[in-house]
């Protein structure tokens, strides 16, 4: 059984990419089993037939938990097993080994990165609504038409500005680290995948070594944000501006603005 995990931080569309390998056949691949809530307790869906680490196997080895995930894709016919880490939960790991089971290995890692002004902006505006996805399956039709109506927030630009620093220092730390391993690495972005899907998606299965397919139609978590931020953020202009003066490299995000985003 190959293994792969995708590695990256929250507001960069990794449960949508994920949703979207794990409908491949030859693919099995999980969100954040290493979350410190239980699935169950998260993330409520009907058909989820796994236990997150700390229901199954805290007391074992990280080793062990993956072999059991490798038994449950082999049951589902599957010959690529991965899951979704978040760099918080990785470093949570690390006193029980993580690193010593994942890097300078053969499990492939896919790094997921995003415009770091992007991905400050939509970070924001989820905590703040503390509103991260919308899973179709969960969510009632009910729930998806009242967010339409929310009113939209206003956030201090200086927050965002403090944000993307932080963003930055993050990004440029994993970047580097990520060079350092022998682990054969994919870095896809947030940009590319949403705004190029197709071959985005074809270039992820040929990395994982699995037959080539077309896109899912349809995904199991909708957007949560109306499109270019607005009508979710009333002062978006206001932060461009002050992005602009501060000398932001806002290449991406006036694209986000002026296409409505992926």
């Amino acid at each position: 059984m190959k293994r792969f995990f995708v590695y990256t931080r929250g507001r960069t569309g990794s449960s949508a990419l994920v949703d979207d390998l794990n409908q491949h056949p030859q693919i099995v691949c999980h969100q954040e089993l290493f979350s410190p809530q239980k699935v169950s307790e998260r993330v409520p869906y009907s058909d989820i037939y796994y236990l997150s680490w700390i229901e199954k196997v805290k007391d074992q080895s990280i080793d062990a938990y993956w072999r059991y995930l490798d038994a449950l894709a082999r049951d589902q016919h599957a010959t690529v097993n991965g899951m979704k880490i978040l760099l918080n939960q990785f470093d949570a790991m690390k006193p029980y080994g993580i690193e010593n089971v994942v890097w300078n290995t053969d499990i492939k890692v896919i790094y997921l990165t995003r415009d770091p002004v992007c991905e400050a902006i939509s970070g924001h505006l989820a905590r703040t609504r503390n509103i991260f996805n919308i899973n179709r399956h969960y969510h009632d039709k009910f729930y998806v038409e009242n967010l339409k109506s929310l009113a939209p927030v206003r956030i201090d630009p200086l927050i965002i500005d403090r944000e993307v620093d932080y963003i930055f220092y993050w990004a440029n730390k994993l970047t580097d680290f990520i060079k350092t391993v022998t682990n054969p690495v994919l870095v896809m972005s947030y940009e590319k995948y949403f705004g190029h899907k197709k071959d985005a998606y074809e270039e992820l299965l040929d990395f994982l070594s699995v037959s080539p397919a077309s896109p899912p139609e349809e995904n199991r978590f909708l957007k949560v944000t109306k499109p270019g931020w607005k009508g979710d953020i009333e002062n978006i202009d206001e932060i461009i501006k002050y992005l602009e003066a501060r000398g932001r490299d806002l290449s991406v995000a006036y694209s986000f603005l002026a296409t409505g985003g992926y």
